[in-house]
């Protein structure tokens, strides 16, 4: 596939199921995130694999979050069925270090490029995914669960398998100009 085409029609793909990557693909998704832009060659992301009896470990991970957030009935079981959404997911963590020349910011944007670019290699490879972020990647037994130290941060959950439905055909303007200024 033509890495412009690939750039310029990325959509993500809700609906994932098996085959997840393995093998060859997966490790070409994972050096892909390697070469996100990185600042110090720090390589401030740590990518955790949640696959198999994992997805079930995030499930209660997720499920006892809920509890003890006092999220009612349907938002508990909405959290627990989470995991099952693709059969793989990665977590990606901004594994950040006090750094002179890097802030922290930085850091976390590194591993941000990182998701993008683990992403687009999934595709590439004829799999697909979806960055999901939102309350799971504060919430601090989720943290845990991922050894996150209190300077890390999880930067989202990369679902990846295999798309069950064709990416939307929906285009964004072909004009950029609303989005650009010149300075």
């Amino acid at each position: 596939m033509d890495a412009l085409e690939l750039l310029v029609n990325r959509r993500s793909a809700s609906r994932l199921a098996a085959p997840a990557p393995t093998g060859d693909a997966l490790e070409a998704i994972l050096r892909a995130g390697m070469r996100a832009p990185d600042h110090g060659t720090l390589q401030p992301w740590r990518f955790i694999i949640v696959e198999n009896d994992g997805l079930d470990r995030f499930s209660a991970v997720l499920e006892n979050a809920a509890r003890i957030g006092e999220l009612d009935e349907a938002a508990i079981e909405k959290a627990k069925k989470a995991p099952y959404r693709a059969p793989m997911i990665i977590t990606v963590v901004a594994h950040c270090e006090e750094h002179p020349k890097v802030p922290r910011w930085e850091q976390v944007v590194s591993a941000g490029c990182a998701v993008m670019a683990m992403q687009m290699a999934a595709v590439a490879q004829g799999f697909n995914g979806i960055w999901r972020s939102g309350v799971w990647t504060e919430n601090e037994l989720v943290r845990q669960a991922f050894n996150c130290r209190p300077q890390d941060a999880i930067v989202g959950f990369l679902y990846l398998g295999t798309p069950q439905l064709k990416p939307s055909s929906t285009i964004l303007p072909a004009d950029p100009a609303p989005f650009v200024s010149y300075f």
